[in-house]
């Protein structure tokens, strides 16, 4: 583990030292919301004292009351940046705590790693990543076989996802079962599992949970009471899905997903009605990867080395 300095100073000499113009997501005619618009603006790509950090195919994961991005890149461990940007802290990097997949942040401050070490794990640790603890799941057997590859954590809940088999796991904090759900059979009726793949996985923060299937050219959203909500279509016009990816929603419920192929964040209201796209600006975003999203601010990771850009959320 690696404590980094930082002075307020270098931080603000860092944002300083990243401008990038700024396009907004701009409505196709005749569609969304007028009276409310909501549209994005660059920030900053996240760096360490010397500049931007280059990275490809980062996972994600925000702790909105501290206002810190935790960023997982293949290989590099878990790095910890504070809220203009920049990196505060690294662990994880020296293989102790196996290859962590994923984080989320608890109420008080601790941490959840899904881990891979002999098989997928589910890690307590302190806000420095010591291990502390560890979640005992087990799967029940509607599930099958069940690896977890994504993580979320809101209000007491650990969401654990199989991207591959479709299989959902919801448990407490001491990985006792609260509910376990087929996305497979429920998502796509009598098309065969085999083939299709979750993209997007997240928990907003009313507890839904949104993730995408890019074959299926659909965004979901399941209540916590089970209700399914199904939006998107094919196309490569504004608004409409190719090869879609992550998607989150933020405190008012407006939904952000981005499709990697137009490489563009899409921005839906609550209603799910589409509302614009957003590029990324004069560079623009390169196969957006992953999303986290709070305090009106989204962060996007990137692949071709372009790392994780911050863009600030307006018409909220």
């Amino acid at each position: 583990m690696a404590r980094i300095p930082i002075t307020l100073v270098a931080a603000l000499a860092i944002a300083q030292a990243l401008p990038r113009a700024a396009r907004a997501a701009e409505p196709a005619p005749g569609e969304g919301d007028a009276r409310r618009p909501v549209s994005l603006a660059y920030l900053y790509d996240v760096a360490a004292l010397d500049g931007p950090i280059a990275m490809s195919w980062a996972t994600l994961g925000y702790d909105a009351g501290r206002r810190e991005l935790y960023v997982i890149a293949p290989g590099e461990g878990v790095r910890v940046f504070n809220r203009t940007g920049v990196e505060v802290y690294r662990f994880g990097d020296e293989g102790q705590l196996g290859w962590v997949r994923g984080v989320a942040v608890i109420e008080n401050g601790d941490l959840l790693l899904l881990s891979e070490r002999d098989g997928p794990r589910v890690l307590r640790a302190d806000f420095r990543g010591t291990q502390t603890g560890e979640l005992q799941v087990s799967a029940p057997p509607s599930l099958g076989a069940f690896a977890p590859t994504r993580l979320a954590y809101r209000d007491g809940l650990v969401y654990l996802a199989d991207t591959t088999r479709l299989k959902l796991l919801v448990t407490d904090l001491r990985g006792a079962t609260v509910r376990a759900v087929d996305l497979a059979r429920l998502a796509l009726d009598a098309v065969p599992a085999d083939g299709n793949e979750l993209h997007g996985f997240s928990v907003d923060p009313r507890g839904n949970v949104l993730f995408t299937i890019p074959t299926q050219f659909h965004a979901y959203i399941l209540a916590p009471d089970g209700t399914l909500r199904v939006f998107g279509q094919r196309g490569s016009r504004p608004g409409l899905f190719n090869v879609v990816g992550p998607i989150v929603a933020d405190e008012e419920g407006n939904l952000f997903v981005a499709d990697q192929l137009r490489r563009v964040v899409m921005v839906f209201g609550p209603d799910l009605k589409f509302l614009g796209e957003f590029a990324g600006g004069d560079a623009g975003l390169v196969i957006p990867t992953d999303m986290a999203v709070g305090n009106g601010v989204l962060f996007v990771s990137q692949g071709g080395n372009r790392g994780v850009s911050a863009f600030l959320v307006h018409g909220r």
